[in-house]
Formats: C-alpha cells, sequence, structure tokens
C-alpha cells in the first residue's frame, strides 16, 4: 500500500497533475457560475425598481387625472412631468356613457409601460364629444 501512495504522489509521468488540473476547473467553473448569477441578481433588481417606478408613475397619473376629473376635457391628450419620470394619458369613448383612459408611462427611453382603464363619463360631461 505504501508503495502505490508513493507512486501516485511522487510519479513523473504526471498522475498528480490530472487531479490538480480537474479541481482547479471545477474551481472556476464554480466561480464564472456564481459571477454570472451575481450579475443576473443585479440586472434583475435593477429591472423590478424599473417596474416600481413605472407602477408609482401611474398611481401618480391616475390620482391626478381622477382628482381633476370635472374639469377635463377628454378630447385631449394629457402630458404629466413627475421627479421620477413622465406620463400622457389619452382619452377614447367606448360608448356613450364610459370612455377608456389609456395611460402610458416613461422612464428614458427603454422603459414605458401602458394601461387601459374603463371609466364612466360624469352626467355633465356625457354631452361633449371625444
Amino acid at each position: 500500500m505504501k508503495k502505490q501512495l508513493l507512486y501516485l504522489y511522487k510519479n513523473e509521468n504526471g498522475s498528480m497533475f490530472i487531479y490538480l488540473f480537474y479541481l482547479s476547473l471545477i474551481t472556476l467553473l464554480l466561480t464564472f457560475t456564481m459571477i454570472n448569477q451575481l450579475a443576473n441578481e443585479q440586472s434583475l433588481s435593477n429591472l423590478e425598481i424599473e417596474a416600481l417606478q413605472l407602477n408609482m408613475i401611474h398611481q401618480q397619473t391616475y390620482q391626478t387625472v381622477m382628482s381633476q376629473w370635472d374639469e377635463i376635457d377628454f378630447s385631449q391628450t394629457l402630458h404629466f412631468q413627475f421627479p421620477n419620470g413622465e406620463s400622457s394619458v389619452l382619452f377614447t369613448r367606448k360608448s356613450e356613457e364610459q370612455v377608456n383612459m389609456t395611460i402610458t408611462a416613461y422612464r428614458g427611453d427603454q422603459y414605458r409601460k401602458t394601461k387601459v382603464y374603463q371609466l364612466s363619463i360624469p352626467n355633465e360631461q356625457k354631452d361633449t364629444e371625444i
């Protein structure tokens, strides 16, 4: 047994090199995998933050429109600017009593979210054309 261990340890043919090579290869693969996973987590976190910001712009726009609902001219496209982005609101008539409100939120050139709401028109504004 002692001869076999001595043969593996002091062999000049390179049998120890194979084990070290596999060990270093596995270590490198694990390192690259961990670095790639960290980069993916950071990218996913940034996208989640952008989605939260776009949802916040939607909520701010919706609340602003609802607070000004009686003074709104439904034939215009409204534009709002907030500290975290901007939005535009487009009204299209669905029926005589309902209108579709399309809110599009923007954050830079690459981030955009559009959502459509179905709302009823107040009695005073049913007579005006959209």
